[in-house]
């Protein structure tokens, strides 16, 4: 039996569970739940549930260990719009890859990095910087999350920029900026990979 749950906020930003579903089956895959309440009881109707700023996982047990499966609701539930960066190796030769921008139906978009030939067993900090890399450094205008050098993924929220201004995925279709990837938050000046976005 596999614990099922839904959470608030992203999946990429991770959130404390909302919703406890009934288990679902590990023969069947199935399982199915009747509720008009979070948790905590309050009320939640199926619109609220349609509009809810939340995702659902299934995982291995009941400590919440490891998720076999997630997916984004509510609001946050991707379109079909999507653009993809290639990234180019910098100072690690053979670094190669892209970053990819969903969007969300609330208009966020789910940014995810997929990278080969990382350091293994690295933890890589990425950002966004302002102008094009011809001019590089620009000011920080993102974080994401740390790029994982075993698995070259990364999965980030973007909302809003450094300052809490709104950064939304058309936004990143028109930006003057690059993505910029670094060895380790003592190393920012040993760039792994980077890439233009936006009007560059």
């Amino acid at each position: 039996m596999l614990p099922a749950y839904i959470h608030s906020n992203t999946a990429a930003e991770t959130g404390p569970i909302s919703i406890s579903l009934v288990p679902a089956s590990g023969a069947s895959g199935e399982s199915f739940t009747t509720f008009n309440t979070n948790d905590d009881g309050t009320q939640i109707s199926y619109q609220q549930l349609l509009n809810m700023d939340g995702y659902l996982t299934v995982r291995v047990d009941s400590n919440n260990s490891q998720i076999v499966a997630y997916v984004d609701i509510g609001q946050n539930e991707l379109t079909q719009n999507t653009t993809s960066y290639t990234l180019h190796d910098v100072d690690l030769d053979g670094v190669s890859g892209n970053i990819t921008f969903t969007e969300r139906i609330n208009g966020e978009a789910l940014a995810v990095f997929n990278l080969s030939n990382l350091p293994f067993g690295g933890s890589h900090p990425a950002f966004i910087y302002s102008g094009d890399l011809s001019n590089a450094p620009g000011n920080l205008i993102y974080t994401f999350n740390n790029v994982d050098g075993t698995t070259g993924k990364s999965f980030s929220n973007i909302a809003e920029d450094e300052n809490g201004n709104p950064l939304l995925y058309q936004d990143l279709l028109t930006i003057d900026a690059y993505v910029d990837i670094v060895l380790s938050e003592t190393a920012t000046n040993y760039h792994l990979a980077q890439g233009n976005i936006g009007s560059n």
